[in-house]
Protein backbone atom coordinates (compact mmCIF):
# COMPACT_ATOMS: atom_id res chain seq x y z
CA UNK A 1 0.00 0.00 0.00
CA UNK A 2 3.25 2.62 0.92
CA UNK A 3 4.33 1.88 -2.51
CA UNK A 4 1.00 2.42 -4.04
CA UNK A 5 0.78 5.86 -2.59
CA UNK A 6 4.39 6.42 -3.81
CA UNK A 7 3.23 5.53 -7.25
CA UNK A 8 0.79 7.77 -7.11
CA UNK A 9 1.98 10.54 -5.74
CA UNK A 10 4.74 10.72 -8.36
CA UNK A 11 2.06 9.98 -11.13
CA UNK A 12 0.88 13.23 -10.23
CA UNK A 13 3.66 15.20 -10.11
CA UNK A 14 5.02 14.12 -13.79
CA UNK A 15 1.24 14.76 -15.20
CA UNK A 16 1.12 18.35 -13.96
CA UNK A 17 -1.35 18.32 -11.54
CA UNK A 18 -1.33 21.63 -9.29
CA UNK A 19 1.46 21.47 -6.74
CA UNK A 20 0.47 21.80 -3.37
CA UNK A 21 2.12 24.47 -0.89
CA UNK A 22 4.53 21.87 -0.06
CA UNK A 23 7.47 24.31 0.35
CA UNK A 24 6.62 25.29 3.73
CA UNK A 25 7.98 28.39 5.86
CA UNK A 26 7.43 31.75 5.31
CA UNK A 27 6.53 31.56 1.72
CA UNK A 28 5.28 28.81 -0.63
CA UNK A 29 3.91 28.23 -4.16
CA UNK A 30 1.91 25.78 -6.32
CA UNK A 31 0.48 25.89 -10.06
CA UNK A 32 1.14 24.08 -13.39
CA UNK A 33 4.68 24.77 -13.97
CA UNK A 34 5.77 22.09 -12.17
CA UNK A 35 6.25 18.99 -14.30
CA UNK A 36 5.48 20.68 -17.79
CA UNK A 37 7.60 18.56 -20.16
CA UNK A 38 7.27 21.19 -23.05
CA UNK A 39 9.53 20.68 -26.76
CA UNK A 40 9.68 23.96 -28.22
CA UNK A 41 12.29 25.02 -30.89
CA UNK A 42 14.83 27.93 -31.02
CA UNK A 43 13.95 31.49 -31.62
CA UNK A 44 10.45 30.75 -29.81
CA UNK A 45 8.10 31.29 -26.49
CA UNK A 46 5.70 29.41 -24.73
CA UNK A 47 2.84 29.72 -22.73
CA UNK A 48 -0.73 30.31 -21.71
CA UNK A 49 -3.32 30.46 -19.45
CA UNK A 50 -2.98 26.49 -17.60
CA UNK A 51 0.77 27.43 -17.24
CA UNK A 52 0.97 29.68 -14.28
CA UNK A 53 2.66 29.56 -10.30
CA UNK A 54 0.92 30.46 -7.27
CA UNK A 55 2.73 32.09 -4.48
CA UNK A 56 1.31 32.48 -1.10
CA UNK A 57 2.78 34.67 2.02
CA UNK A 58 2.68 32.16 4.78
CA UNK A 59 4.38 34.50 7.05
CA UNK A 60 3.09 37.40 9.35
CA UNK A 61 4.84 40.57 7.78
CA UNK A 62 4.74 42.39 3.94
CA UNK A 63 7.02 40.60 2.03
CA UNK A 64 8.38 41.84 -1.62
CA UNK A 65 8.56 39.16 -3.66
CA UNK A 66 10.91 38.67 -7.13
CA UNK A 67 10.09 35.79 -9.32
CA UNK A 68 13.20 34.52 -11.74
CA UNK A 69 14.31 31.49 -13.54
CA UNK A 70 17.67 29.10 -13.53
CA UNK A 71 18.32 27.24 -16.37
CA UNK A 72 20.61 27.08 -19.35
CA UNK A 73 21.90 30.21 -21.40
CA UNK A 74 19.33 31.30 -23.73
CA UNK A 75 16.44 29.48 -22.05
CA UNK A 76 14.32 31.83 -19.51
CA UNK A 77 10.94 32.61 -18.10
CA UNK A 78 8.53 35.65 -18.51
CA UNK A 79 6.85 36.12 -15.82
CA UNK A 80 3.51 38.15 -16.27
CA UNK A 81 4.21 40.49 -12.64
CA UNK A 82 8.26 39.37 -11.62
CA UNK A 83 7.74 41.47 -8.85
CA UNK A 84 4.99 42.19 -6.40
CA UNK A 85 4.13 43.00 -3.13
CA UNK A 86 1.75 40.17 -0.43
CA UNK A 87 0.15 41.25 2.59
CA UNK A 88 0.44 38.33 5.36
CA UNK A 89 -1.93 35.71 4.25
CA UNK A 90 -1.78 37.03 0.89
CA UNK A 91 -1.64 35.02 -2.52
CA UNK A 92 -0.43 36.19 -6.14
CA UNK A 93 -0.81 34.01 -9.50
CA UNK A 94 1.77 34.60 -12.20
CA UNK A 95 1.33 33.31 -15.80
CA UNK A 96 4.18 32.20 -17.42
CA UNK A 97 5.91 31.69 -20.68
CA UNK A 98 9.36 30.20 -21.37
CA UNK A 99 11.39 32.38 -24.05
CA UNK A 100 14.10 30.25 -26.24
CA UNK A 101 16.71 32.59 -27.87
CA UNK A 102 17.73 32.02 -31.75
CA UNK A 103 21.32 30.77 -30.37
CA UNK A 104 20.15 28.02 -27.06
CA UNK A 105 21.84 24.84 -27.84
CA UNK A 106 18.97 22.11 -28.70
CA UNK A 107 19.28 19.60 -25.79
CA UNK A 108 16.87 18.19 -23.12
CA UNK A 109 17.48 21.08 -19.60
CA UNK A 110 15.38 20.98 -16.18
CA UNK A 111 14.63 24.74 -15.99
CA UNK A 112 13.37 26.25 -12.88
CA UNK A 113 10.78 29.09 -12.15
CA UNK A 114 12.43 30.81 -8.78
CA UNK A 115 10.83 32.87 -6.09
CA UNK A 116 12.45 34.61 -3.51
CA UNK A 117 10.96 37.46 -0.84
CA UNK A 118 12.56 39.78 1.43
CA UNK A 119 10.40 41.99 4.41
CA UNK A 120 9.01 45.02 2.46
CA UNK A 121 11.22 48.00 2.78
CA UNK A 122 14.54 45.85 3.51
CA UNK A 123 17.51 46.86 1.38
CA UNK A 124 18.75 43.86 -1.12
CA UNK A 125 20.17 41.06 0.87
CA UNK A 126 18.64 42.32 4.10
CA UNK A 127 16.05 39.38 5.46
CA UNK A 128 15.41 36.85 2.15
CA UNK A 129 13.53 33.92 2.91
CA UNK A 130 14.25 30.71 1.90
CA UNK A 131 13.95 30.53 -2.14
CA UNK A 132 11.24 28.38 -3.79
CA UNK A 133 11.43 27.07 -7.10
CA UNK A 134 9.40 24.43 -9.73
CA UNK A 135 10.97 22.40 -11.92
CA UNK A 136 9.94 21.92 -16.03
CA UNK A 137 11.29 19.46 -18.47
CA UNK A 138 12.41 21.69 -21.67
CA UNK A 139 13.52 20.15 -24.81
CA UNK A 140 15.09 22.17 -27.62
CA UNK A 141 15.26 22.04 -30.72
CA UNK A 142 16.48 23.25 -34.36
CA UNK A 143 13.56 22.70 -36.67
CA UNK A 144 10.57 24.76 -36.24
CA UNK A 145 7.49 25.70 -38.21
CA UNK A 146 5.06 28.24 -37.94
CA UNK A 147 1.49 28.74 -37.23
CA UNK A 148 -0.44 31.85 -37.59
CA UNK A 149 -4.07 32.37 -36.27
CA UNK A 150 -6.66 35.58 -36.65
CA UNK A 151 -10.04 35.75 -35.73
CA UNK A 152 -12.53 37.62 -38.05
CA UNK A 153 -16.34 38.43 -38.63
CA UNK A 154 -18.05 37.27 -41.91
CA UNK A 155 -17.27 40.91 -42.89
CA UNK A 156 -13.23 40.26 -42.61
CA UNK A 157 -12.95 42.66 -39.28
CA UNK A 158 -10.79 41.70 -36.84
CA UNK A 159 -12.23 40.15 -33.54
CA UNK A 160 -10.52 40.76 -30.13
CA UNK A 161 -10.80 37.23 -28.65
CA UNK A 162 -8.86 34.41 -26.60
CA UNK A 163 -6.64 32.51 -28.67
CA UNK A 164 -4.89 29.60 -27.68
CA UNK A 165 -2.67 27.09 -29.07
CA UNK A 166 -2.08 23.54 -27.86
CA UNK A 167 0.13 20.81 -28.95
CA UNK A 168 -0.27 16.99 -28.66
CA UNK A 169 3.22 15.81 -26.59
CA UNK A 170 3.53 12.32 -25.04
CA UNK A 171 0.32 11.79 -24.90
CA UNK A 172 -0.79 15.24 -23.00
CA UNK A 173 -2.05 18.07 -24.30
CA UNK A 174 0.30 21.52 -23.42
CA UNK A 175 -0.30 24.93 -24.04
CA UNK A 176 1.94 26.31 -26.41
CA UNK A 177 0.72 29.76 -27.67
CA UNK A 178 -1.65 32.03 -26.31
CA UNK A 179 -3.09 35.56 -27.24
CA UNK A 180 -6.17 38.08 -25.80
CA UNK A 181 -6.17 40.29 -29.06
CA UNK A 182 -7.48 37.54 -31.48
CA UNK A 183 -4.42 37.03 -33.64
CA UNK A 184 -1.32 34.59 -32.59
CA UNK A 185 1.97 33.89 -34.59
CA UNK A 186 3.47 31.43 -32.98
CA UNK A 187 6.75 29.44 -34.12
CA UNK A 188 6.13 26.18 -32.96
CA UNK A 189 7.91 22.47 -33.33
CA UNK A 190 6.76 20.16 -36.01
CA UNK A 191 4.00 17.97 -34.54
CA UNK A 192 -0.21 17.87 -33.88
CA UNK A 193 -2.11 20.80 -33.03
CA UNK A 194 -5.21 21.93 -31.88
CA UNK A 195 -6.07 26.04 -32.02
CA UNK A 196 -9.22 27.35 -30.16
CA UNK A 197 -10.70 30.90 -29.82
CA UNK A 198 -12.75 31.76 -26.97
CA UNK A 199 -15.35 34.60 -26.46
CA UNK A 200 -16.79 35.02 -22.66
CA UNK A 201 -15.16 32.10 -21.64
CA UNK A 202 -16.69 30.10 -24.06
CA UNK A 203 -15.10 28.19 -27.04
CA UNK A 204 -16.64 29.43 -30.21
CA UNK A 205 -14.13 27.81 -33.05
CA UNK A 206 -11.39 25.04 -32.62
CA UNK A 207 -9.20 23.77 -35.13
CA UNK A 208 -6.64 20.65 -35.23
CA UNK A 209 -3.97 20.40 -37.52
CA UNK A 210 -0.52 18.47 -37.97
CA UNK A 211 2.61 20.59 -38.83
CA UNK A 212 5.76 19.61 -40.41
CA UNK A 213 9.50 21.26 -40.59
CA UNK A 214 9.32 24.92 -42.64
CA UNK A 215 5.46 24.67 -42.80
CA UNK A 216 3.71 27.95 -42.09
CA UNK A 217 0.01 27.37 -41.59
CA UNK A 218 -2.83 29.93 -41.50
CA UNK A 219 -5.57 29.66 -39.52
CA UNK A 220 -8.90 32.06 -40.08
CA UNK A 221 -11.40 31.12 -37.52
CA UNK A 222 -14.91 33.12 -38.72
CA UNK A 223 -17.14 33.98 -36.10
CA UNK A 224 -20.97 35.30 -35.37
CA UNK A 225 -20.43 36.96 -31.84
CA UNK A 226 -20.28 40.20 -30.05
CA UNK A 227 -17.02 42.13 -30.41
CA UNK A 228 -15.46 45.86 -29.68
CA UNK A 229 -13.74 47.18 -32.52
CA UNK A 230 -11.84 50.14 -34.36
CA UNK A 231 -11.08 51.85 -30.82
CA UNK A 232 -9.50 55.52 -31.30
CA UNK A 233 -8.71 58.16 -29.25
CA UNK A 234 -8.44 61.62 -30.30
CA UNK A 235 -6.47 63.95 -28.09
CA UNK A 236 -7.64 67.21 -27.33
CA UNK A 237 -5.23 70.10 -26.85
CA UNK A 238 -5.90 74.40 -24.43
CA UNK A 239 -4.97 76.61 -26.81
CA UNK A 240 -1.90 76.07 -28.90
CA UNK A 241 0.42 74.57 -26.07
CA UNK A 242 0.72 70.82 -25.64
CA UNK A 243 -1.58 70.47 -22.85
CA UNK A 244 -3.97 68.17 -22.50
CA UNK A 245 -7.61 69.21 -21.99
CA UNK A 246 -9.84 65.60 -22.86
CA UNK A 247 -9.39 62.96 -24.63
CA UNK A 248 -12.80 61.63 -26.90
CA UNK A 249 -12.42 57.79 -27.26
CA UNK A 250 -14.70 56.21 -30.31
CA UNK A 251 -15.41 52.85 -30.43
CA UNK A 252 -18.17 49.90 -32.39
CA UNK A 253 -19.66 47.58 -30.61
CA UNK A 254 -20.99 44.84 -33.30
CA UNK A 255 -23.19 41.80 -32.25
CA UNK A 256 -24.10 39.33 -35.06
CA UNK A 257 -26.04 37.41 -32.81
CA UNK A 258 -29.23 37.60 -30.87
CA UNK A 259 -30.66 39.48 -28.29
CA UNK A 260 -29.42 39.33 -24.15
CA UNK A 261 -29.97 41.08 -21.02
CA UNK A 262 -28.16 43.51 -19.03
CA UNK A 263 -25.34 44.79 -20.81
CA UNK A 264 -22.80 46.85 -19.54
CA UNK A 265 -19.81 49.05 -20.89
CA UNK A 266 -16.94 49.76 -19.10
CA UNK A 267 -14.05 52.16 -19.73
CA UNK A 268 -11.11 50.76 -18.37
CA UNK A 269 -7.98 53.09 -17.61
CA UNK A 270 -4.58 52.78 -16.90
CA UNK A 271 -1.51 54.74 -15.88
CA UNK A 272 2.18 53.73 -17.07
CA UNK A 273 0.62 50.10 -17.32
CA UNK A 274 -0.97 50.54 -13.89
CA UNK A 275 -4.76 50.33 -13.67
CA UNK A 276 -6.05 54.00 -12.61
CA UNK A 277 -9.55 54.11 -13.07
CA UNK A 278 -12.65 52.48 -14.49
CA UNK A 279 -16.49 53.83 -15.34
CA UNK A 280 -20.07 52.68 -16.56
CA UNK A 281 -20.60 54.53 -19.73
CA UNK A 282 -23.16 52.41 -21.16
CA UNK A 283 -26.06 50.34 -19.38
CA UNK A 284 -28.70 48.63 -21.77
CA UNK A 285 -31.12 46.59 -20.51
CA UNK A 286 -31.45 44.51 -23.97
CA UNK A 287 -28.70 44.17 -26.20
CA UNK A 288 -29.87 43.90 -29.48
CA UNK A 289 -28.65 43.17 -32.85
CA UNK A 290 -26.07 45.71 -35.24
CA UNK A 291 -23.38 47.47 -35.02
CA UNK A 292 -23.17 50.67 -32.79
CA UNK A 293 -20.13 53.58 -32.68
CA UNK A 294 -20.22 55.19 -30.04
CA UNK A 295 -17.98 58.26 -27.68
CA UNK A 296 -16.56 59.34 -24.26
CA UNK A 297 -15.43 62.21 -23.33
CA UNK A 298 -12.23 61.61 -21.12
CA UNK A 299 -10.47 63.30 -18.26
CA UNK A 300 -8.58 61.43 -15.31
CA UNK A 301 -10.16 61.39 -11.85
CA UNK A 302 -6.81 63.17 -10.58
CA UNK A 303 -5.92 65.28 -13.82
CA UNK A 304 -3.75 64.60 -16.63
CA UNK A 305 0.08 63.65 -15.25
CA UNK A 306 3.15 63.49 -17.33
CA UNK A 307 2.55 59.41 -18.50
CA UNK A 308 1.45 57.16 -21.14
CA UNK A 309 -2.41 56.44 -20.92
CA UNK A 310 -4.36 53.38 -22.18
CA UNK A 311 -7.90 53.10 -23.04
CA UNK A 312 -10.05 50.25 -23.41
CA UNK A 313 -13.73 49.39 -23.62
CA UNK A 314 -15.30 46.51 -21.80
CA UNK A 315 -18.43 44.54 -22.38
CA UNK A 316 -20.25 43.36 -19.13
CA UNK A 317 -23.46 40.58 -19.85
CA UNK A 318 -25.30 40.11 -16.72
CA UNK A 319 -22.16 41.27 -14.80
CA UNK A 320 -20.06 39.12 -16.19
CA UNK A 321 -16.65 39.75 -18.27
CA UNK A 322 -17.95 38.96 -21.77
CA UNK A 323 -15.09 40.97 -24.28
CA UNK A 324 -13.19 43.61 -24.47
CA UNK A 325 -11.49 45.73 -26.68
CA UNK A 326 -7.55 46.52 -27.86
CA UNK A 327 -6.25 49.23 -26.26
CA UNK A 328 -5.49 53.16 -27.50
CA UNK A 329 -2.32 54.91 -25.92
CA UNK A 330 -2.25 58.49 -25.57
CA UNK A 331 0.68 59.98 -24.10
CA UNK A 332 0.43 63.53 -21.43
CA UNK A 333 2.92 65.51 -21.51
CA UNK A 334 4.19 68.00 -19.30
CA UNK A 335 0.98 69.65 -18.04
CA UNK A 336 0.08 72.64 -15.98
CA UNK A 337 1.57 73.24 -12.64
CA UNK A 338 4.47 70.83 -13.38
CA UNK A 339 6.23 72.82 -16.18
CA UNK A 340 4.04 73.83 -19.10
CA UNK A 341 5.09 73.79 -22.88
CA UNK A 342 5.31 76.33 -24.88
CA UNK A 343 5.67 73.45 -28.30
CA UNK A 344 3.26 74.12 -30.75
CA UNK A 345 1.04 70.35 -31.05
CA UNK A 346 0.42 68.72 -34.39
CA UNK A 347 -3.06 68.87 -35.41
CA UNK A 348 -5.53 66.34 -33.51
CA UNK A 349 -5.40 62.96 -34.58
CA UNK A 350 -6.97 59.88 -34.04
CA UNK A 351 -4.96 57.13 -32.58
CA UNK A 352 -5.93 53.72 -33.19
CA UNK A 353 -5.95 50.74 -30.57
CA UNK A 354 -3.30 48.69 -30.66
CA UNK A 355 -2.19 44.52 -29.63
CA UNK A 356 -1.18 45.45 -26.53
CA UNK A 357 -3.97 44.05 -24.53
CA UNK A 358 -3.69 42.86 -20.78
CA UNK A 359 -4.18 39.30 -20.48
CA UNK A 360 -8.23 39.27 -19.61
CA UNK A 361 -9.99 36.78 -17.44
CA UNK A 362 -11.86 33.57 -18.92
CA UNK A 363 -15.40 33.51 -17.20
CA UNK A 364 -18.50 31.60 -18.01
CA UNK A 365 -20.71 33.93 -19.69
CA UNK A 366 -24.18 34.07 -21.47
CA UNK A 367 -24.18 32.46 -24.95
CA UNK A 368 -22.35 34.45 -27.71
CA UNK A 369 -25.47 34.42 -29.61
CA UNK A 370 -26.25 38.21 -28.14
CA UNK A 371 -27.13 41.47 -30.77
CA UNK A 372 -26.95 45.20 -30.25
CA UNK A 373 -29.52 47.62 -31.09
CA UNK A 374 -27.82 50.37 -33.43
CA UNK A 375 -27.22 53.20 -30.94
CA UNK A 376 -24.63 55.87 -30.54
CA UNK A 377 -23.07 55.15 -27.03
CA UNK A 378 -24.58 58.00 -24.55
CA UNK A 379 -22.36 59.46 -22.06
CA UNK A 380 -24.15 59.51 -18.45
CA UNK A 381 -22.40 60.87 -15.49
CA UNK A 382 -19.95 59.10 -14.65
CA UNK A 383 -20.38 55.99 -12.26
CA UNK A 384 -18.03 54.61 -10.24
CA UNK A 385 -16.47 51.51 -10.72
CA UNK A 386 -13.52 50.43 -8.37
CA UNK A 387 -11.06 53.54 -8.35
CA UNK A 388 -12.72 56.70 -8.77
CA UNK A 389 -14.32 57.20 -11.57
CA UNK A 390 -13.63 59.43 -14.64
CA UNK A 391 -14.55 62.81 -15.10
CA UNK A 392 -17.03 64.22 -17.91
CA UNK A 393 -15.54 66.89 -20.28
CA UNK A 394 -14.90 70.26 -19.31
CA UNK A 395 -17.37 73.13 -19.88
CA UNK A 396 -16.42 74.91 -22.79
CA UNK A 397 -14.00 77.85 -21.36
CA UNK A 398 -13.35 79.32 -25.00
CA UNK A 399 -9.11 78.07 -24.91
CA UNK A 400 -9.90 74.30 -25.92
CA UNK A 401 -9.29 73.49 -30.05
CA UNK A 402 -11.30 70.48 -30.92
CA UNK A 403 -10.93 67.62 -33.42
CA UNK A 404 -13.77 66.24 -32.74
CA UNK A 405 -16.91 66.18 -35.55
CA UNK A 406 -15.95 69.66 -35.58
CA UNK A 407 -16.77 71.11 -32.50
CA UNK A 408 -14.71 73.97 -31.29
CA UNK A 409 -15.47 73.72 -27.31
CA UNK A 410 -16.76 71.00 -24.74
CA UNK A 411 -20.43 71.81 -24.03
CA UNK A 412 -22.06 70.78 -20.59
CA UNK A 413 -24.15 67.82 -20.85
CA UNK A 414 -23.32 67.38 -24.67
CA UNK A 415 -24.13 64.00 -26.34
CA UNK A 416 -22.79 63.62 -29.80
CA UNK A 417 -22.06 60.94 -32.13
CA UNK A 418 -19.77 60.81 -35.18
CA UNK A 419 -21.88 59.04 -38.44
CA UNK A 420 -19.71 60.21 -41.28
CA UNK A 421 -18.74 56.39 -41.19
CA UNK A 422 -22.52 55.77 -41.72
CA UNK A 423 -23.61 58.00 -44.25
CA UNK A 424 -22.86 58.19 -47.74
CA UNK A 425 -21.65 61.45 -49.64
CA UNK A 426 -24.56 62.22 -51.02
CA UNK A 427 -26.06 62.13 -47.31
CA UNK A 428 -27.96 58.52 -47.13
CA UNK A 429 -27.57 56.88 -43.86
CA UNK A 430 -26.65 53.72 -44.44
CA UNK A 431 -27.43 52.12 -40.80
CA UNK A 432 -29.40 52.89 -38.66
CA UNK A 433 -28.64 55.44 -35.85
CA UNK A 434 -29.50 55.90 -32.51
CA UNK A 435 -28.52 58.95 -30.32
CA UNK A 436 -29.35 59.16 -26.86
CA UNK A 437 -29.29 62.12 -24.27
CA UNK A 438 -26.88 62.31 -21.21
CA UNK A 439 -29.63 62.22 -18.96
CA UNK A 440 -31.39 59.51 -21.23
CA UNK A 441 -34.79 60.95 -21.24
CA UNK A 442 -34.08 62.42 -24.92
CA UNK A 443 -33.33 60.25 -27.90
CA UNK A 444 -33.03 60.38 -31.97
CA UNK A 445 -33.62 57.69 -34.04
CA UNK A 446 -32.77 57.50 -37.76
CA UNK A 447 -33.65 54.96 -39.82
CA UNK A 448 -31.23 53.42 -43.07
CA UNK A 449 -32.01 54.81 -46.04
CA UNK A 450 -33.02 58.33 -44.75
CA UNK A 451 -31.57 61.23 -46.16
CA UNK A 452 -29.52 63.47 -43.50
CA UNK A 453 -28.46 66.57 -45.14
CA UNK A 454 -26.67 70.16 -43.10
CA UNK A 455 -27.94 73.15 -42.99
CA UNK A 456 -25.77 74.00 -46.82
CA UNK A 457 -27.24 70.90 -48.15
CA UNK A 458 -24.15 68.71 -47.59
CA UNK A 459 -24.25 65.22 -45.91
CA UNK A 460 -24.71 64.94 -41.97
CA UNK A 461 -21.73 63.81 -40.37
CA UNK A 462 -22.69 64.02 -36.55
CA UNK A 463 -25.02 64.16 -34.40
CA UNK A 464 -25.80 65.74 -30.80
CA UNK A 465 -28.46 66.70 -28.04
CA UNK A 466 -28.33 68.84 -25.42
CA UNK A 467 -30.37 70.73 -22.93
CA UNK A 468 -31.03 73.69 -24.49
CA UNK A 469 -28.79 76.88 -23.33
CA UNK A 470 -31.37 79.73 -23.59
CA UNK A 471 -34.54 77.54 -24.29
CA UNK A 472 -37.48 79.26 -25.52
CA UNK A 473 -40.55 79.99 -23.69
CA UNK A 474 -43.58 77.37 -24.48
CA UNK A 475 -47.13 78.83 -24.91
CA UNK A 476 -49.13 80.31 -22.47
CA UNK A 477 -51.76 77.35 -22.61
CA UNK A 478 -48.82 74.66 -22.09
CA UNK A 479 -47.28 73.46 -19.32
CA UNK A 480 -43.70 72.41 -19.16
CA UNK A 481 -42.52 68.38 -18.69
CA UNK A 482 -39.04 68.48 -18.40
CA UNK A 483 -36.73 70.39 -20.00
CA UNK A 484 -35.78 72.00 -23.29
CA UNK A 485 -33.79 70.00 -25.55
CA UNK A 486 -31.57 71.60 -28.54
CA UNK A 487 -31.26 68.66 -31.43
CA UNK A 488 -28.61 69.44 -33.86
CA UNK A 489 -26.68 70.28 -35.73
CA UNK A 490 -28.85 72.90 -36.08
CA UNK A 491 -30.28 73.13 -39.71
CA UNK A 492 -30.45 69.52 -40.54
CA UNK A 493 -33.16 68.21 -42.50
CA UNK A 494 -34.36 64.82 -43.13
CA UNK A 495 -36.23 62.84 -45.42
CA UNK A 496 -38.28 60.71 -44.33
CA UNK A 497 -38.59 62.62 -41.18
CA UNK A 498 -37.06 60.56 -37.85
CA UNK A 499 -38.10 59.89 -34.82
CA UNK A 500 -37.90 61.98 -31.76
CA UNK A 501 -38.77 60.43 -27.72
CA UNK A 502 -39.11 62.72 -24.55
CA UNK A 503 -39.10 60.45 -21.49
CA UNK A 504 -40.70 62.09 -18.22
CA UNK A 505 -41.41 61.22 -14.78
CA UNK A 506 -45.28 60.55 -13.80
CA UNK A 507 -44.09 62.77 -11.10
CA UNK A 508 -43.54 65.70 -13.04
CA UNK A 509 -47.50 65.67 -13.65
CA UNK A 510 -49.85 67.69 -12.17
CA UNK A 511 -53.22 66.41 -10.66
CA UNK A 512 -55.15 67.51 -13.95
CA UNK A 513 -52.62 66.45 -16.45
CA UNK A 514 -53.28 63.31 -18.21
CA UNK A 515 -50.75 61.11 -20.48
CA UNK A 516 -53.07 62.02 -23.45
CA UNK A 517 -52.88 65.59 -23.36
CA UNK A 518 -49.20 65.43 -23.47
CA UNK A 519 -47.42 66.63 -26.83
CA UNK A 520 -43.86 67.11 -28.41
CA UNK A 521 -43.22 70.65 -29.45
CA UNK A 522 -40.77 71.64 -32.12
CA UNK A 523 -39.40 75.36 -32.31
CA UNK A 524 -40.17 76.97 -35.72
CA UNK A 525 -38.33 80.29 -36.51
CA UNK A 526 -41.41 81.80 -38.16
CA UNK A 527 -44.22 79.91 -36.85
CA UNK A 528 -42.98 79.69 -33.28
CA UNK A 529 -43.86 76.30 -31.00
CA UNK A 530 -45.52 73.95 -33.37
CA UNK A 531 -47.08 70.87 -31.84
CA UNK A 532 -46.28 67.81 -33.36
CA UNK A 533 -48.65 64.50 -34.15
CA UNK A 534 -47.88 62.89 -31.17
CA UNK A 535 -48.21 59.15 -29.38
CA UNK A 536 -47.84 58.60 -25.37
CA UNK A 537 -46.46 55.45 -24.30
CA UNK A 538 -48.04 55.76 -20.44
CA UNK A 539 -46.41 52.56 -19.45
CA UNK A 540 -43.23 53.49 -20.08
CA UNK A 541 -43.59 57.16 -19.42
CA UNK A 542 -42.03 58.37 -23.11
CA UNK A 543 -43.84 60.30 -25.73
CA UNK A 544 -42.53 59.90 -29.66
CA UNK A 545 -43.01 61.94 -32.50
CA UNK A 546 -41.58 62.84 -36.50
CA UNK A 547 -39.76 65.69 -37.53
CA UNK A 548 -37.98 66.29 -40.52
CA UNK A 549 -35.91 69.40 -39.14
CA UNK A 550 -33.65 69.86 -35.99
CA UNK A 551 -34.45 72.96 -33.44
CA UNK A 552 -35.60 72.71 -30.14
CA UNK A 553 -37.63 70.08 -28.98
CA UNK A 554 -40.20 70.31 -25.50
CA UNK A 555 -42.48 68.04 -23.99
CA UNK A 556 -45.75 69.46 -22.95
CA UNK A 557 -48.79 69.35 -21.14
CA UNK A 558 -51.97 71.44 -22.30
CA UNK A 559 -53.88 73.48 -19.79
CA UNK A 560 -56.85 74.63 -19.54
CA UNK A 561 -57.41 78.49 -20.69
CA UNK A 562 -57.24 80.00 -17.50
CA UNK A 563 -59.68 82.58 -15.80
CA UNK A 564 -57.65 85.71 -17.05
CA UNK A 565 -58.64 85.18 -20.47
CA UNK A 566 -62.34 85.79 -19.30
CA UNK A 567 -62.42 89.76 -19.56
CA UNK A 568 -61.25 89.10 -23.15
CA UNK A 569 -63.64 86.57 -23.92
CA UNK A 570 -66.39 88.59 -22.57
CA UNK A 571 -65.59 91.22 -24.70
CA UNK A 572 -65.10 89.37 -27.71
CA UNK A 573 -69.04 88.42 -27.33
CA UNK A 574 -69.61 91.63 -26.39
CA UNK A 575 -68.82 92.81 -29.64
CA UNK A 576 -70.69 90.31 -31.51
CA UNK A 577 -73.64 91.06 -29.94
CA UNK A 578 -73.30 94.39 -30.36
CA UNK A 579 -72.82 94.26 -33.76
CA UNK A 580 -75.63 91.82 -34.06
CA UNK A 581 -77.84 93.87 -32.98
CA UNK A 582 -76.68 96.77 -35.01
CA UNK A 583 -77.42 95.22 -37.88
CA UNK A 584 -80.72 94.39 -36.45
CA UNK A 585 -81.58 98.06 -35.87
CA UNK A 586 -80.63 99.21 -39.75
CA UNK A 587 -83.21 96.22 -41.16
CA UNK A 588 -85.81 97.50 -38.69
CA UNK A 589 -85.48 101.09 -39.46
CA UNK A 590 -85.29 100.47 -43.08
CA UNK A 591 -88.19 98.48 -42.89
CA UNK A 592 -90.05 100.98 -42.04
CA UNK A 593 -89.49 103.35 -44.03
CA UNK A 594 -90.75 100.84 -46.21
Amino acid sequence: MFVLLILLISAAYYIGVPEARAQGGRIAASGTFSGWQLEIPQGSEAGGLDRFLVVFNNSGEILDFTAGSQGPAGIGIEFSEPVFTLEPGGQKRLSVAVIVSEDAVPGIYDLRATVTARASGAASGVGVSTGIAQKARVTVIGDSAVVDISVVSPQGQPVVADVRLFREFLERKNEVGYSGTGSLESRVSPGDYTASAYVGGESIAEESFSISVDEIKEIEFVVRTVFISDVTVTPHYRGSTTELSFVTMTYSLNNLGSPATAAEVILKVSKDNVPLEEASILTLDTLEIGATRGSHNYIPQAGWVAGSYRLAAALLIEGRPYTSSLEAEITAGPQRGGGLSTETPAPPTAIAATAALPTPTLAPTPSPNTKLEPTSIPEPKPESRGNPAAKAAPSGTGDETSSSVGLSSVVPGLSITDISSRVSELGVVQEKVVLVSLDRLATLEISEGTLALGAEGQALTALEIRPAVQPIPLPKDTSLIGVVYEFGPSGATFSPPVSVSLGYAPAELSAGDAAEDLMVLRYDNSQGWLPLETSVDAANAVAGARTSHFSQFALAALQPSSSSDLPMIVGVIGAAAAVVLVIAFAVRFRSRQV
